[in-house]
């Protein structure tokens, strides 16, 4: 009797719930543990193989990885010392260790070898890695912080019908499972495991995602400037800024990235700086061919079997294949040019749909996309959702797209490891292991329709600074 009642009073209570709180939790509860219950118990996956195996370690402030830091270190202790070669020819390509960032990457390094700072940290128990980790570790709390006040934004924003039946209780729901989707959204996470600073770069993108949704350019292009000087491929968004005349945004970019490089080439040294364009030359030509390349680069190297797939070679690159280098050049002018001229509605030239489309695309069109890479998804996926609430591009089935296109970048699929060798007849089917790859393309789908779709909402970014959190 009294548990029929309670039945009856929770369905009437589900029923009362705004759409989109229903929704959410509906697919949380299936994204986060529907879909690893099954890789567990149908597929046998390991707790370790699992995208939450991640999380955990997070939440724990678990051991990680220091697959940035490690190189990056030897790069800095060879450049103080009394070095003869160049750091590319000597780290790079003789010693064959894969530090593949610009010389500018180094000053924070460079900061935290400075006598008295390593000293202070020493003072107080924490090593040059400890210190890496914990400023990691808060950039995730900073990236799940604005993926939360752009998802917001983004509702405010489009006016959405229903928005207005949301309650407060519903609304710190939302956030909370917000939160659950950012903390097992798996590149963010294998990011920080794996001692990446693409973790920085992560945060740094949601960061600067929410300055342009505020019109804050000038600080979004400070920001797109130090996100350059760690990773040249960023540079692409500068182009786009001048080719749709965002001015403030150009300019704070150039001038960021421009006075790193002169910090940087009085601390390392010019001829360091142009040396580091023959490692751009070689990524270009060679790639990788390990599974979590997430690139059309990577997608060739394993259809052609150019190396082996499952295992991550630490000191060498596949060898030169001319039908690779051919296919990887070929799509990335096509992705770069299609994000920087394809004719699109001039209400919709500079939007922050644009500047999605140009943010992924510097990420696919890339000879190397890890999957960590992905990261800056996180916060395209938290303005996307609200704004195709409103505006249903693909009709009844948009939501299910963002959905799928979800489910396949933030989780990770061991089982598809087992595909790596196989073939239908002539076809390979490790095609499959680039799931990451796909959902990123069909966010890129979902961008290019709504850049080039006439709407009625207001665009205006008047006052949306005001609009930043709940009510």
């Amino acid at each position: 009797m009294y548990f029929s009642l309670i039945l009856v009073n929770l369905l009437n209570y589900w029923r009362r719930l705004n759409p989109l709180t229903r929704n959410l939790l509906l697919f949380t509860f299936a994204n986060v543990v529907v879909v690893n219950f099954i890789l567990i118990t149908l597929f046998s996956t390991e707790w370790k193989d699992l995208g939450l195996s991640r999380t955990e370690i997070f939440l724990r402030y678990g051991r990680t990885i220091n697959d940035s830091w490690e190189p990056m270190l030897e790069a800095v202790n060879y450049i103080q010392s009394e070095h003869q070669q160049l750091l590319y020819s000597k780290v790079f390509f003789e010693e064959q260790t894969k530090f593949q960032y610009p010389p500018s990457s180094l000053l924070v390094f460079s900061f935290l070898k400075i006598n008295v700072v390593e000293e202070f940290l020493g003072n107080i128990g924490l090593s040059i890695f400890n210190t890496l980790k914990f400023i990691s570790w808060n950039f995730i709390i900073l990236t799940i912080f604005f993926v939360i006040q752009i998802f917001n934004l983004s509702l405010k924003k489009y006016k959405w019908k229903e928005n207005v039946a949301i309650s407060r209780f519903e609304r710190i729901a939302i956030n909370f499972f917000l939160v659950c989707l950012s903390l097992s959204f798996y590149p963010v996470m294998k990011a920080y495991t794996l001692g990446q600073i693409q973790c920085w770069l992560n945060a740094l993108f949601a960061v600067l995602f929410w300055c342009w949704m505020t019109d804050r350019k000038k600080i979004a292009g400070i920001l797109g400037g130090i996100m350059c000087l760690i990773k040249p491929q960023y540079a692409l968004i500068l182009i786009w800024g001048v080719l749709r005349k965002q001015w403030s945004f150009t300019l704070g970019f150039i001038a960021t990235s421009l006075l790193g490089l002169i910090v940087s080439i009085s601390l390392i040294g010019f001829a360091d700086h142009v040396n580091y364009l023959s490692v751009l030359s070689f990524i270009s030509k060679h790639g990788e061919t390990f599974f979590t390349n997430q690139s059309i680069n990577g997608v060739l190297n394993r259809l052609l079997f150019n190396d082996p797939i499952l295992n991550f070679n630490h000191n060498s690159f596949p060898p030169y294949n001319p039908w690779v280098y051919l296919g990887t050049v070929l799509s990335s002018i096509a992705l770069i040019s299609a994000a920087l001229f394809l004719p699109m509605l001039t209400s919709e030239k500079g939007s922050i749909t644009d500047f999605s489309i140009i943010a992924l695309t510097s990420t696919i069109a890339s000879p190397i996309a890890w999957e960590h890479h992905y990261g800056i998804l996180l916060p395209i996926y938290a303005f996307l959702l609200p704004y195709l609430l409103t505006k249903k591009v693909l009709g009844k089935f948009t939501i299910y797209f963002l959905a799928i296109s979800y489910f396949l970048t933030s989780n990770y699929f061991a089982i598809a490891k087992d595909l790596a060798y196989k073939k239908i007849a002539f076809l390979p089917l490790n095609i499959f292991l680039s799931y990451l790859l796909a959902g990123g393309l069909m966010v890129l789908v979902c961008l290019y329709i709504l850049r080039g779709t006439k709407y009625e909402i207001n665009e205006s970014n008047d006052n949306l600074e005001n609009n930043v959190f709940i009510e």
